[in-house]
C-alpha cells in the first residue's frame, strides 16, 4: 500500500510517491532536519518478510554508499521504522532515459555525452567490485547536470573472475525470482545461461543501452520472451539504421559491446570511455554538416582582423621550376592580384583553383556578408563575382575549362563561366562536408566528405555514390579534395585521422576499394602533369617527384614557397596547378589582435591583453570581465575564455573539446551562453560565469544556431538558424513555460546580429535585403514597422546601455553612434 502524505518515517515526512518498482514505492519526501527534499525508497513489510528481498535492498544500500561518483545516484540515509526499511538519496529533477527514448533517438552529441557519463559511472562501480546486473535506461536518470545511475539491486559486491565464466548452471525456469537476474532486452548471453556475470555482463547491457540511444529501438526485439531469449544467444543486434547518420566508430563500438562471446567483448568499460570519447573529440562526432558550418563561422570571423590579401600566381612561361625535367634554365615569373571590393579570401572557402588551361583562376572570397564565388581571367586587369553563388566553397573545374562545380547550401552546383546561373546537379549526403575536388574527363565529378569517404556523381546530375570508406581502424575522419591522375581511374585525396601518423595523401582506383598511402601531408595535394605532387607539410608548400604510370614516388620532396594559409584542421591549402605548369596560391594575413580600450574620441587607451587570436569580444555587464574566443592551439580548436579586465588574467571557461564561440551574458552575469559544434550541427548551451557547474544545453535545436542576445528580464534569447530553406533567419528561444523557440523574423533574405534594447520592448538586427548588410530595428515580440539605422551599409548593432544610442560598425569599418528614443515610440536620429 502506498504512504498517504504527511506520513513520518523518522526525520522524513512522505509528501507524494514518485514512482514504483520491483522493489517497492519512491516518494518525494521532506528532511526536517535539513529542510531540503529527498527520495526516499520504501521497502514494504511483506517485502521486508522475504529475506530474498530484504538481501538485495541491503545489498543497494552497501553498494551505493561504497561508491562516490557524479553519475552514480548518492545515498544519504538509511533506516527502519515501523517495521518499514527505507533508503534517502537525492530527489532528481530530470528524466529516465527510457521516458526519453520514447521520444526517439538522442542526437549523436547527447548519446556521446551521456554514454561517457555511463560508462564512467560503470567504471567506477567496477573498480569497486561492483557489478550493476540491471542497468537499461530506466535505471538511467537524465539531469541538468548529466546522468545518474540508479538501483543498485542486483549488483553483486564480490569480485568475479574476468577470464572464464563459472561453470555452475542452474535449472530453474527462466521466470523464477533470483535465479536469472536483470531484464531481460538487456541481459547478456551467459546471464540467460545462467552464469556468474562480471564487468564484461554489464557492458553486455551498456551496448544495448547505447544501441537503443542511437535508434529508438531495442537492440533485441521479439513477440514473446522465449524469443527475445532466442535472438541474444544466437542473432546479431540489427544493422544502425543510415539515417540519422552514426560514425562507423560508434557502430563497432557497440558491436563489440554486443558480442555473444565475453572474450570477444570490450574487456574494460573504461576502454569503452576513452573510445567514446574519441568519437566526441574527432568528426566522427561531429556531423560534417555541423563541422563545415561551424568552421566556416570561424573563418568568417577572422575577417575583422584581416587587412589585407595577395592572390599570386606563379606562371613560368610554359615550364615551372621544378615541376618538369629541366632541360634549358625555366625563367620564373610572378605576379600578385589584389582582391577588389573589399573581399576578403579564407581557407574554408577550399583551394583556390587554376583552369586546366591556365587562362582563369576561380576562387571564392566573402564580400558584403557573403560568400561568392569570382573568377579573374590571367588577361584581365580585374576580377568578377560569379552570379547565384551565394555561400559557394569548394571549386572546381571542368576538363574543358568552361564551367566550375562548387558546394552551396547542401547542394553540388555548376555554372559556366560564359554566363548564365547555376544549376544544382545533386543533394550532398548528410555527412557531406568536404566539397568538390575533381571533375573526370568523362563527365563524373569527385568530392570528397568529412565523417565519410570520397563520392561520385554525374556532373548532368543524379544519386552520389560512394567510392572510397574511412578506415576506422586508422581512426580516419575525412577522405578530402580528390584529384584524378592521367589515367582516370587511379585519383589522390588527402585522408583526415585523429592520429597524426595516419593523416596525409593516399591514392585510390574507381575500380577497387584498396587504397594506400603516399606521403604526410598537411593539407590537400595537387598533380603537375610534369611529373609532381605538390601538397603542403610545416607551413611549406612542397614538391615531390611521382611517376604517374607506375604510381609512386620517385625522390623527396622540396619546398618551394613558404605558407600562411593551411588549415590543416580539414586538411585546406590555398593553391593549385594548372596543366600547363601555372602554380597559383593564396595568401592570409596574420590574424592576431589584441583588446584595447577606446575612449570616445576614438583614441586608444591602455591594451588589456597580449596579442592573440581574439574575436567576439562579450563585455559583462558589471564591466569587470570579458567574454570571448580565442584560438587554442593546443587542440586546434576554438574556446571561450574569461578576461578579468581590473587583473587582466585570462582564463579558460568552456572545456569541452569542440567549436565553442559567441559568447552572450545574461543580464546579471551569471551566466553566459554560446554556440556549441555538436552532432547534428550547432547548438546553443550556457555555463555558469563562475565556473562551477559544467556546460549546459539550453534547448533542443534543430540545425544551425549561434546565440547573439540574452534579454534584460532574463526570459529571451534570440539566435541567428542558417539551416533553413530561406537561409539566416531570428528565432527566440523562451526561458520559460514549454521553452518553445519561434522565429522573429523569417525571410527570403539573410537576417542575423539580433539585440534586444534595454528595455525589451525593440530588437536591433542585420539583413542583406537591400542588396547589401544593414541594421534595422523592429519592434519586440513583434509585429510593427522596422526602421533602418544604417544608410550606407552596417553591421553588429549594440544599444547602449541605457537605450539611448545604437552603435554599429557601418561598411567603411568606422564605428557609428545613432541617438534613439527607444519608448513606447522608436526614433532614430542621423548616424554620427
Amino acid at each position: 500500500m502506498s504512504l498517504p502524505s504527511g506520513t513520518r518515517l523518522g526525520p522524513y515526512e512522505i509528501l507524494a510517491p514518485l514512482g514504483a518498482g520491483g522493489m517497492g514505492m519512491v516518494y518525494r519526501a521532506k528532511d526536517t532536519r535539513l529542510d531540503r527534499t529527498v527520495a526516499v525508497k520504501v521497502l514494504p513489510a511483506d517485502l521486508a518478510a522475504d529475506l530474498q528481498f530484504r538481501e538485495r535492498f541491503e545489498r543497494e544500500a552497501r553498494v551505493v554508499s561504497s561508491l562516490d561518483h557524479p553519475h552514480i545516484c548518492a545515498l544519504y540515509d538509511i533506516g527502519r521504522h515501523s517495521g518499514i526499511d527505507f533508503l534517502v538519496m537525492p530527489c532528481l529533477e530530470g528524466e529516465t532515459l527510457d521516458a526519453r527514448l520514447k521520444k526517439g533517438p538522442l542526437p549523436l552529441d547527447e548519446l556521446l555525452r551521456y554514454g561517457i557519463q555511463i560508462a564512467d559511472a560503470l567504471d567506477q562501480a567496477h573498480r569497486h567490485s561492483v557489478v550493476h546486473r540491471d542497468l537499461k535506461p530506466a535505471n538511467v536518470m537524465l539531469t541538468r547536470t548529466g546522468v545518474k545511475l540508479l538501483d543498485f539491486g542486483l549488483a553483486k559486491i564480490e569480485p568475479a573472475p574476468i577470464a572464464g565464466a563459472s561453470a555452475s548452471m542452474t535449472q530453474q525456469a527462466l521466470t523464477t525470482q533470483g535465479t536469472i537476474l536483470g531484464t531481460l532486452q538487456y541481459m547478456a548471453p551467459e546471464q540467460l545461461q545462467g552464469k556468474d556475470a562480471d564487468a564484461r555482463t554489464d557492458i553486455f547491457a551498456f551496448g544495448a543501452v547505447l544501441y537503443e540511444m542511437a535508434t529508438g529501438r531495442k537492440a533485441f526485439e521479439a513477440e514473446n520472451p522465449a524469443s527475445i531469449v532466442g535472438a541474444i544467444l544466437e542473432r546479431p543486434a540489427p544493422p544502425f539504421a543510415p539515417s540519422p547518420p552514426i560514425p562507423p566508430a560508434l557502430e563497432r563500438t557497440v558491436a563489440l559491446c554486443l558480442s555473444k562471446n565475453p572474450d570477444d567483448r570490450w574487456q574494460s568499460v573504461r576502454d569503452i570511455a576513452h573510445e567514446l570519447k574519441w568519437i566526441a573529440e574527432t568528426g566522427g562526432a561531429i556531423s560534417t554538416l555541423g563541422l563545415a558550418t561551424a568552421a566556416r563561422r570561424r573563418i568568417e570571423r577572422l575577417w575583422m582582423a584581416a587587412a589585407a590579401l595577395l592572390l599570386v600566381i606563379s606562371a613560368t612561361l610554359g615550364t615551372a621550376y621544378l615541376l618538369r625535367p629541366v632541360h634549358a634554365p625555366a625563367v620564373p615569373v610572378r605576379f600578385s592580384i589584389a582582391l577588389s571590393d573589399g573581399a576578403a579570401l579564407y581557407p574554408f572557402t577550399g583551394p583556390m583553383v587554376i583552369s586546366p588551361d591556365g587562362r582563369h583562376v576561380a576562387f571564392v572570397a566573402f564580400t558584403e556578408g557573403r560568400y561568392l564565388l569570382w573568377l579573374r581571367a590571367l588577361d584581365s586587369l580585374t576580377s568578377r563575382r560569379v552570379p547565384g553563388t551565394d555561400g559557394a566553397y569548394a571549386p572546381v573545374w571542368s576538363p574543358d575549362s568552361q564551367a566550375i562545380a562548387f558546394v552551396a547550401t547542401g547542394k553540388l552546383k555548376a555554372v559556366n563561366i560564359t554566363g548564365g546561373f547555376p544549376r544544382t546537379i545533386c543533394e550532398l549526403p548528410p555527412v557531406a562536408g568536404g566539397g568538390a575536388g575533381a571533375w573526370r574527363p568523362d563527365g563524373t565529378i569527385l568530392f570528397g566528405t568529412l565523417g565519410a569517404g570520397v563520392f561520385q556523381v554525374a556532373a548532368t546530375g543524379g544519386a552520389p555514390k560512394a567510392v572510397t570508406k574511412l578506415d576506422a581502424s586508422r581512426k580516419e575522419t575525412g577522405h578530402l579534395w580528390p584529384q584524378v591522375l592521367p589515367d582516370g581511374q587511379h585519383f589522390l585525396y588527402f585522408a583526415d585521422s585523429a592520429l597524426p601518423e595516419n593523416r596525409g595523401v593516399y591514392i585510390g582506383s574507381l575500380g577497387s576499394p584498396e587504397v594506400r598511402r603516399l606521403n604526410d601531408s598537411d593539407s590537400n595535394v595537387s598533380y603537375a602533369p610534369e611529373g609532381y605532387l605538390l601538397f603542403t607539410r610545416a607551413a611549406q608548400l612542397m614538391a615531390q617527384p611521382f611517376d604517374a604510370k607506375s604510381l609512386a614516388l620517385r625522390g623527396d620532396a622540396v619546398a618551394i614557397e613558404a605558407v600562411n594559409d593551411v588549415w590543416s584542421s580539414i586538411g585546406i591549402a590555398l593553391f593549385s596547378v594548372s596543366e600547363t605548369g601555372a602554380l597559383a596560391y593564396g595568401t592570409v594575413p596574420n590574424s592576431n589582435s589584441r583588446l584595447v580600450w577606446f575612449d570616445r574620441t576614438g583614441r586608444a587607451l591602455d591594451p588589456i591583453s597580449e596579442p592573440g587570436g581574439y574575436v567576439h569580444v562579450a563585455l559583462s555587464p558589471d564591466e569587470r570581465q570579458v567574454a570571448l574566443e580565442r584560438d587554442d592551439a593546443e587542440a586546434d580548436q576554438y574556446g571561450i575564455w574569461l578576461t578579468d579586465l581590473s587583473r587582466r588574467v585570462a582564463s579558460r571557461f568552456t572545456v569541452r573539446r569542440a567549436w565553442n564561440y559567441r559568447p552572450v551574458w545574461n543580464a546579471d552575469g551569471s551566466r553566459v551562453a554560446f554556440a556549441t559544434a555538436g552532432s547534428m550541427g550547432i547548438d546553443l548551451w550556457e555555463k555558469v560565469a563562475s565556473g562551477g557547474e559544467s556546460e549546459q544545453r539550453l534547448a533542443e535545436l534543430v540545425g544551425v544556431n549561434e546565440p547573439t542576445d540574452w534579454s534584460s528580464d532574463g526570459r529571451f534569447v534570440t539566435y541567428t538558424n542558417t539551416e533553413s530553406p530561406t537561409r539566416a533567419d531570428l528565432w527566440v528561444l523562451p526561458l520559460f513555460g514549454d521553452r518553445k523557440p519561434y522565429p522573429f523574423l523569417k525571410t527570403e533574405f539573410d537576417e542575423s546580429q539580433a539585440r534586444f534594447s534595454p528595455d525589451g520592448r525593440w530588437m536591433a538586427y542585420v539583413s542583406n535585403e537591400s542588396g547589401r548588410l544593414e541594421v534595422y530595428v523592429r519592434p519586440f515580440p513583434g509585429p510593427g514597422t522596422k526602421w533602418q539605422i544604417s544608410p550606407n551599409g552596417g553591421s553588429q548593432p549594440q544599444w547602449r546601455r541605457d537605450g539611448k544610442e545604437l552603435f554599429y560598425i557601418a561598411a567603411d569599418h568606422r564605428l557609428m553612434a545613432v541617438a534613439v528614443k527607444s519608448g513606447a515610440m522608436f526614433e532614430a536620429a542621423a548616424p554620427t
